[in-house]
């Protein structure tokens, strides 16, 4: 799972969401191919940012393509 130092780490579904953003999905889209829906996505991505201390995509982007 991803973290960063001394902050919490994400749950398995919010790594599968992450994945999907940076692919460039939307949340509809992503809700689709996992089938949760759309406003789950959002709570997913919320938390997500929220855990990993980031605030945008193109942040998430950076912290993924980093630890690849």
């Amino acid at each position: 799972m991803v973290s960063r130092s001394g902050e919490e780490q994400i749950s398995v579904r919010e790594a599968e969401v992450a994945a999907l953003i940076v692919q460039g999905h939307s949340s509809r889209a992503v809700g689709y191919k996992l089938g949760i829906s759309s406003n789950t996505v959002k709570v997913h991505r919320r938390n997500l940012y929220k855990k990993l201390n980031i605030s945008s995509q193109s942040e998430l982007f950076g912290l993924l393509t980093q630890n690849a």
